[in-house]
Parts: C-alpha cells; structure tokens; sequence
C-alpha cells in the first residue's frame, strides 16, 4: 500500500527515472523522511534501498549528515532571528 503511494507520487512530480540513480534518490528520500518524522516512509525507502543490495551503514550514513546539516540550519535560523535587525543590514 505504501510503496504504491510512494510511487504514485513519484510519478505525479516526474521522478520515476531520477537522473542522479535510484539508489541516490532513495538514501534523498530517506534523510528527508527521517527530518520530517515520517517513520513509514523511513522504513519504505529503507526497504528499497535494502532490495537494490545498499548495506545499512550507508543509509545510516545519509540520515546522520542530514540530521546535522537539518540541526546547523535550526541554529543559524534561530541565531538570525535573535540579532538586531542593523546587524543583518
């Protein structure tokens, strides 16, 4: 049912044949999913990456790099927000 949605909606944005490769699209798709909370869609592009042969770490991998750019820019967001609006001039 999920993999359905998945690539029902893949297919409504035109990314069935992504250019950069599957495997790339889907370690995207994953450090995506895992910043916006959503654990069936985790376990669904975890699931395709793990048929397609790409070992865990590598998965692992994407979803830390992302949660670390994701909380950089948190922080630079916050740190904007808290400075005079002169400064940002």
């Amino acid at each position: 049912m999920l993999a359905d949605v998945k690539h029902d909606l893949c297919e409504q944005l035109g990314i069935i044949d992504p250019a950069g490769g599957a495997v790339d699209f889907e370690l995207w798709c994953t450090a995506v999913s895992a910043i916006h909370g959503c654990g069936a869609c985790v376990d669904s592009h975890e699931k395709t990456l793990r048929e397609k042969g790409v070992r865990k770490e590598p998965i692992l991998a994407a979803v830390r790099i992302a949660s670390v750019i994701h909380g950089l820019a948190s922080v630079m967001e916050a740190e904007k927000a808290s400075m005079p609006a002169a400064i940002l001039v």
